[in-house]
C-alpha cells in the first residue's frame, strides 16, 4: 500500500473512530476536520484517470453517494469538489473520437499483437452518446469512457482484433 493510500485510509479510520465517539455526529464537520472526501474522491478520480475512464461530474457524484451508503451529496457537490482538484487534473471537454487515438497510442506503446486484442461489450449502444462530454483528466489525448442517462439498446458481443 502506498504512503498515500496508507494516510487516507488513517484518516478515515480516525473519522470513523471520532463518528462512533460522538451522541450526534455531525459528518460533513468530520469530514471536513479529517479531509475525507476529498482525499476518498480525489483516490476514485485518479484510478479512473490512470485506466483512461476519464470520470464525469455525475460519475463522481455517483461514486460519493455510493461511498456514503445512506447520505447522499447535493447536485453542486461534485462541481465543488472538482474546483479543488490539483492542478495535475484537469477539468476538460472530451470528444468520443478522440479515445480511439488514445487507444492507438497505448497498442503501439505497449506492441499488443491483434490477436492480443479483444473487445466485448456487454452494456449496450447508448443513443445520443456522440457528443463532446466535461470530463476530470490529468492525460493530454482527449479521451473519455463514461455512462450517462440516455436510451440505450443492449448487445453483446466479442470480438478479436484479427476478426
Amino acid at each position: 500500500m502506498s504512503d498515500q493510500k496508507k494516510q487516507t485510509e488513517e484518516r478515515i479510520q480516525a473519522a470513523l473512530k471520532a463518528f462512533h465517539a460522538i451522541n450526534k455526529p455531525n459528518i460533513a464537520k468530520l469530514a471536513r476536520e479529517f479531509d475525507v472526501p476529498y482525499a476518498v474522491g480525489l483516490e476514485v478520480v485518479e484510478s479512473l484517470d490512470n485506466s483512461y475512464t476519464s470520470p464525469t461530474p455525475e460519475l463522481v457524484e455517483k461514486s460519493a453517494n455510493r461511498l456514503l451508503k445512506n447520505a447522499v451529496v447535493g447536485h453542486n457537490w461534485a462541481y465543488r469538489f472538482l474546483q479543488r482538484l490539483p492542478p495535475r487534473l484537469k477539468y476538460l471537454i472530451r470528444k468520443p473520437k478522440e479515445k480511439y487515438n488514445n487507444l492507438s497510442r497505448v497498442i503501439e506503446e505497449h506492441q499488443f499483437l491483434p490477436h492480443e486484442i479483444y473487445n466485448w461489450d456487454e452494456t449496450g449502444y447508448r443513443i445520443s452518446q456522440g457528443k463532446p462530454r466535461k470530463v476530470i483528466t490529468s492525460h493530454t489525448t482527449n479521451d473519455i469512457a463514461t455512462g450517462g442517462q440516455s436510451e440505450s439498446i443492449t448487445g453483446i458481443e466479442c470480438i478479436a482484433a484479427d476478426g
